[in-house]
């Protein structure tokens, strides 16, 4: 088994926050300023859905004085249910982070690699001690003193170099099949708009085309969601049924293979929660509006979101209708909610879509295909990669799994 010192945090790394930025510094265009949110939706390889920004002026001023984010740095988000969630800057350029959000290792001494504390700080062993030395009871945190004193086992550098690399090679790969499958889809909205955008007027469509409520063409079911209270109807089980929500919609690209919740199949039958068929494609109308994606089997949604159900009239397949909402001006419907953004289900059915005659559809389907299949490949891929590391995360870093390597192996 390895050997492991113990060492305080304090002792191995510079821990402490950012200078407060004020609401007044914030600017339309910039260099970007990320909150929590961002740094989380970051580290989970999400595309950030929102974005502020200082001027430059002011990060230099500030990067000059105090320094700012380097490569090999941690965040770590501080306050709320997602405290504890470690990000790992690397290839960011420059940005700057909200005070009192997020707390900053920096300055690491030559026994740590930063690589090895972000993996550990992602295990459940990592995850379960920084909870345990969170205070406050209704808004949960983690203080900066708090993680100075916080003492754990380190093996030897080599050690933790190589565990980090073999973890972080596994990472890569996601990244790259991620960033992959970006570009596929931009090529794919791309193609869409050439074929049904570009020189297509509106008010003097094609022979053979036509616009046509989505409802006269498939069948708009609405997700559901059962009491929490009195009934355990949710569960982590994989052998009940997958139930969509948003945030899973937020990070699944394409197509949707995994939920954080399931459904009973007995929750399914009493609250009658309608069952969505494998390839149908689903839509957010509520508080974020406009999320789509595809299922990959049957699955269930909460109700703030509609499933697209073709009827057998239709000719218009999954994919022309993903690119369709994909690209859909959901501006245009209005809102139909005072307290937040949405619009109701009966607005989603009375969505005028453009369809085209089958022949063009056909022949538009044909040269996405090869997308998709890829798209979905790379999906299926990044989901057996990253089953991988979670199994090899807590093994290497408990020493389950040993590492034996050198200083000169490594630089190699």
């Amino acid at each position: 088994m390895p050997q492991f010192r113990k060492h305080k945090l304090g002792d191995i790394a510079d821990i402490t926050s950012s200078k407060r930025i004020f609401l007044s510094d914030y600017v339309a265009a910039g260099v970007p300023f990320y909150r929590s949110k961002e740094i989380i939706e970051k580290a989970n390889g999400v595309e950030i859905s929102s974005e502020l920004f200082i001027t430059k002026e002011k990060y230099f001023e500030i990067k000059k004085r105090f320094g700012s984010p380097n490569d090999g740095d941690l965040l770590i988000a501080a306050v709320g249910e997602r405290a504890g969630i470690p990000y790992c800057v690397k290839n960011d350029g420059d940005f700057y982070f909200k005070d009192g959000n997020l707390i900053w290792f920096k300055d690491f001494n030559k026994e740590i690699d930063s690589k090895y504390l972000y993996y550990f700080f992602r295990s459940e062993t990592g995850q379960n001690i920084l909870n345990g030395t969170m205070i406050g009871s209704a808004q949960r945190a983690l203080t900066i003193i708090g993680l100075k004193n916080l003492e754990l086992s380190f093996p030897a550098k080599t050690s933790q170099t190589c565990i980090a690399s073999i973890l972080s090679s596994l990472d890569d790969k996601i990244e790259l099949n991620r960033r992959t499958n970006h570009t596929l889809e931009q090529i794919a909205q791309t193609l869409f708009k050439k074929y049904f955008v570009d020189d297509i007027d509106p008010e003097n469509l094609p022979e053979g085309w036509r616009y046509e409520k989505v409802n006269n063409l498939f069948d708009i079911s609405i997700g559901r969601t059962p009491p929490r209270l009195q009934h355990e109807w949710f569960s982590t089980n994989s052998e009940d049924v997958k139930w969509i929500s948003i945030k899973d919609m937020g990070s699944s690209g394409i197509y949707i293979s995994e939920t954080s919740e399931y459904l009973t199949k007995e929750a399914v039958k009493k609250f009658n929660v309608p069952v969505i068929p494998d390839n149908t494609v689903v839509l957010s109308f509520k508080l974020t509006v406009g999320r789509v994606a595809i299922t990959t089997e049957e699955m269930l949604s909460n109700e703030a979101i509609a499933h697209f159900i073709p009827k057998s009239l239709t000719h218009l397949t999954p994919e022309y209708v993903y690119l369709f909402l994909r690209s859909f001006d959901y501006d245009s419907l209005g809102n139909t909610s005072s307290i937040a953004t949405a619009v109701n289900s009966q607005t989603i059915k009375g969505i005028n879509i453009l369809t085209p005659d089958k022949e063009i559809i056909k022949d538009f389907d044909l040269t996405v295909a090869s997308l998709f299949y890829k798209i979905k490949t790379n999906q299926e891929e990044i989901k057996t990669l990253y089953k991988l590391r979670e199994s090899l995360l807590p093994k290497l870093m408990s020493g389950e799994i040993e590492v034996n390597v050198t200083e000169k192996e490594l630089a190699v």
